[in-house]
């Protein structure tokens, strides 16, 4: 054997631990090389010197801490091996940059992914740029109609039919309109038929009920003609049909 494999079992030979044909060999090895042999020496040394030492008696609560120390860990293994093993596993994350990357990297594909999620979740609003502006917050359904549509996308509710949506025209149009009719006019009440074309292009194409003064309906059916509306929809896809206009106007004196 060679010094290098001998002086790691010097120990062990000291002790009488080895099996018999490694004992043989390190002995043999011993009665040849010098160097080995002091080191022997100095392991028998040592160990004659730490049994010459006078023991030290412990101190009486040595004894209770040691068996509350074994209590404590028999009761709470499981719960010191779950921290201890997740300790040592984010220590690893932190200290192989590799895998703290990678970590950092796959927590930003799955934020991106819940972003796209939501995102395809709610259902688009068709806003034509030409159409006059609506606050959406005066809609009452709106925000029941995005909640439904998240669920739905997310497969807690089943999904619901789209159907058929009436065409719609801002009551702004109306107001403007009243507001440059001539004060003192009686009798302004008539009712008309429009047709929305599939962009929000309004015409009147019938009366249903002429008012008493001829131009007022001239000049509404004009600026029936320039207004946007919100065409009707079918399965979200924009669809022609007709809107019941009824314009009455009311005089309250003093």
């Amino acid at each position: 054997m060679f010094c290098r494999e001998v002086v790691p079992l010097l120990s062990e030979f000291f002790d009488g631990v080895l099996d018999a044909d490694a004992a043989a060999q390190v002995s043999q090895h011993l009665g040849q090389c010098v160097g080995c042999h002091k080191a022997f020496d100095g392991i028998a040394a040592l160990h004659a010197k730490m049994r010459s030492l006078n023991r030290i008696p412990a101190p009486e609560c040595l004894r209770p801490l040691v068996e509350h120390r074994i209590t404590n860990c028999a009761r709470d293994l499981w719960h010191v091996r779950l921290r201890e093993g997740l300790e040592r596993s984010w220590s690893r994350i932190r200290t192989l940059e590799s895998i703290w990357y990678f970590t950092r990297a796959l927590g930003t594909v799955m934020a991106a992914g819940l972003f796209l999620l939501i995102i395809y979740a709610i259902p688009p609003l068709h806003v034509n740029a030409d159409a006059p502006a609506v606050d959406l917050r005066t809609r009452p359904d709106f925000g029941l109609q995005v909640g439904t549509g998240v669920q739905a996308k997310l497969g807690l509710i089943p999904p619901q039919p789209k159907g058929y949506r009436k065409p719609e025209i801002n009551s702004d149009y109306f107001l403007k309109y009243s507001q440059s009719i001539p004060r003192g006019e009686k009798d302004v009440d008539f009712s008309v038929v429009a047709y929305v074309d599939p962009s929000g292009a309004t015409e009147v194409q019938y009366i249903l009920e002429d008012p008493a003064n001829q131009s007022l309906l001239s000049s509404f059916i004009n600026y029936i003609s320039s207004a946007q509306c919100r065409p009707a929809s079918k399965n979200v896809i924009a669809v022609a049909s007709y809107l019941v206009l009824m314009y009455s106007e009311v005089s309250v004196y003093d």
